[in-house]
């Protein structure tokens, strides 16, 4: 019964987290530059449009980024667990499941 409660127990701490960090993002609203917002609010829907665009194009190597790295790690993970066998000759290790030549 104790290894079923540990990932419960796990889980319930995350989600508490989680909901505090949701809880008090209230509170980064408030954190914008004023010169910045009257700037936007001044310049009309050009100024608007040009910031959307900018901030897009701020976002897209981010994520990029983390995205290639979670398929590399899952890619490195997924190999690694493969158990390693030895060879006939007895001097190579080959992954179980591949052909020796």
């Amino acid at each position: 019964m104790r290894p079923v409660m540990r990932p419960i127990r796990r889980v319930l701490i995350h989600l508490i987290g989680w909901l505090m960090v949701l809880g008090a993002a209230h509170n980064l609203y408030a954190q914008s530059c004023a010169m910045c917002y009257t700037t936007v609010a001044g310049g009309g829907k050009s100024v608007i449009h040009a910031l959307r665009g900018g901030i897009i194009v701020l976002l897209i190597p981010p994520v990029l980024l983390f995205s290639a790295l979670t398929i590399l790690l899952f890619r490195w993970r997924a190999s690694a667990s493969r158990p390693l066998t030895l060879a006939a000759n007895a001097t190579t290790f080959v992954h179980s499941g591949d052909s020796v030549g």
